[in-house]
């Protein structure tokens, strides 16, 4: 059986608690993997989070604060800053998605670079009322 987890700080707690139980705990710094069995093998940690950032604008290169950025695998979300900077943890492979009202949702695979800038496109689809 093999359980993946991820925390902060879990590293000191994997080895407190599963080594004397004759757990074979394999951690690193974002991850760590419980192995346990006859026939256990030692597994590679490959999904690894790595920090992306970088800018979101509008199609004239203008900062756009406050667009959602979601990872569709882990969850985790973020949003832009005033200028247009965000900055996410993310796994090699994930797909972010990109958000903002008024304009198109972007999707972009994560693919070894840390640095992804992004330009969104306005929307055709318009508000057609207003509800006082």
């Amino acid at each position: 059986m093999i359980s993946f987890f991820s925390a902060a700080g879990i590293k000191h707690t994997c080895r407190k608690m599963l080594v004397p139980i004759g757990l074979l705990a394999l951690c690193n710094s974002t991850a760590f993997a419980v192995i346990s069995g006859e026939n256990s093998s030692i597994v590679k940690l490959n999904n690894r989070l790595a920090a992306i950032s970088g800018t979101v604008t509008d199609e004239k290169g203008q900062p756009l604060p406050g667009v959602s950025i979601y990872d569709k695998q882990t969850k985790r979300t973020t949003s832009t800053d005033g200028d247009g900077r965000f900055t996410i943890d993310v796994a090699n492979g994930a797909t972010l998605v990109f958000s903002f009202i008024g304009y198109e949702t972007q999707e972009i695979l994560v693919s070894g670079s840390k640095t992804i800038n992004v330009k969104l496109k306005e929307s055709n689809n318009t508000l057609n009322e207003v509800v006082a």
